[in-house]
């Protein structure tokens, strides 16, 4: 594999690679280079070609041709990694390298400073790409990253693109603090304090820095001879920020929610008040019953109970659909609040959980109140079975007969099943 082309360049002393990344050697061979270059000539042709020649007398002439794919691939020095290697613009590097001039493996524990450096300079890149504001592809294998700066009148450029190419020069930069990036980049600190706040402000730190950029300058060196810049410039405005936050727009958000909340739900139930007027009426035409003498009258005087039953129950659900969709509202309007309860300082915190249980208390109350009403629409037909069943008896006796009658058939139908 790749590594036994690295072990045999190695074995070999190192010799000059060509332009075409090829070598060539000739000399005497121990038993174990050897042995590698027989299991070299072995490897697929994705690791590049391995020919050798016994010359006799104990003397070997080994061609070797190094693989530049994706499989492995040699490079003759730092500056031709970097132009052949077009991921690194996006913050990758290649799987399997090796670096002539710096006699480093991608597979070697150890790694040179300049090495160490690169790795930095990708994660920067990385970084750099999660965090901006938006992705410019135009279909080439240029990165472009879109940072926008705040509105400003006195500032003309209003968008910062960075075309991420690297050069060598880049390297030349120390990138110290690159957590701060990625903790605002990362997907696991959602929920955690201000965090859209800090991502805004390293941004426009960001744009900013590129918008002082000399036209034709390299934009990737730039930002990294300007990181120490970005940050201090980061942490100073996140701290003038946090100074400045009053929580203000949070508690605007909650009082004016609670006012509508309240204003609508009155005036829905101010509405089932005034269509509930027709209750009392209705629960003393039950006592007028008794004054109607024939069949006819009763029984209408029946009917029109039953009619005001159905009509109160019609308006108290159509009434109790209105105020869930209120309380849906209510519930949307202060979910992205409360969601994020505990990232609040604890005196918001403890005023957020208070709206929180006092929201919880009124729904619980509605749906009491419901209840009640809808127990109290049903009196005036409730009232006009009770005085039908007195003026009837022969009620009872078809209601006894009836049941007799089911239970008998339900007799029946278990004892044909057993």
């Amino acid at each position: 594999m790749f590594d036994d082309v690295v072990a045999l360049y190695r074995a070999l002393n190192r010799p000059n690679i060509t332009p075409g990344y090829s070598y060539a050697f000739e000399g005497e061979l121990d038993i174990q280079t050897k042995q590698l270059a027989e299991r070299c000539e072995r490897l697929d042709a994705a690791f590049g070609s391995v020919e050798m020649f016994d010359e006799g007398g104990g003397h070997f002439r080994i061609d070797v041709q190094l693989p530049t794919n994706e499989q492995g691939r040699v490079f003759h020095s730092i500056a031709d990694l970097l132009r052949h290697s077009p991921k690194i613009a996006f913050g990758a590097l290649p799987a399997n390298f090796y670096v002539a001039d710096l006699n480093y493996c991608s597979l070697d524990a150890d790694k040179p400073e300049k090495i160490t450096r690169l790795e930095k300079l990708a994660q920067f890149i990385r970084l750099l790409s999660q965090i901006a504001d938006d992705k410019v592809d135009f279909g080439s294998r240029v990165n472009r990253l879109l940072f926008i700066l705040p509105t400003d009148a006195t500032k003309v450029r209003k968008t910062a693109l960075a075309e991420i190419q690297v050069e060598e020069k880049a390297l030349d930069f120390d990138l110290n603090h690159l957590s701060l990036l990625g903790l605002l980049a990362s997907e696991g600190n959602a929920n955690k304090l201000h965090l859209e706040e800090r991502q805004l402000i390293i941004r426009s730190a960001i744009a900013d820095s590129l918008a002082g950029a000399e036209h034709g300058s390299n934009d990737l060196t730039f930002l990294c001879e300007h990181w120490p810049d970005i940050r201090r410039k980061y942490l100073a405005n996140f701290q003038a920020y946090i100074q400045n936050f009053a929580f203000e727009d949070v508690r605007k958000k909650i009082v004016d929610s609670e006012l509508e909340y309240a204003s609508k739900l009155t005036g829905a139930f101010g509405d089932i008040a005034g269509k509930l007027l027709a209750l009392p009426v209705s629960i003393a035409g039950v006592a007028a019953l008794d004054k109607l003498t024939t069949n006819t009258e009763f029984i209408a005087g029946c009917v029109g109970l039953c009619l005001v039953t159905v009509v109160l129950l019609a308006v108290l659900e159509n009434v109790r659909h209105q105020i869930d969709r209120l309380q849906s509202g209510y519930e949307y309007v202060f979910g992205p609040v409360l969601g994020k309860v505990k990232t609040y300082p604890t005196k918001l915190r403890h005023e957020l959980e208070k709206r929180e249980n006092s929201l919880a208390r009124q729904a619980r109350l509605t749906r009491r109140t419901f209840r009640l009403f809808m127990w109290l629409t049903l009196m005036p037909t409730l009232g006009a079975a009770w005085k039908a069943w007195l003026r009837y008896p022969e009620i009872e006796e078809m209601l006894r007969a009836a049941c007799s009658f089911a239970a008998a058939v339900i007799n029946n139908i278990v004892n044909h099943i057993h």
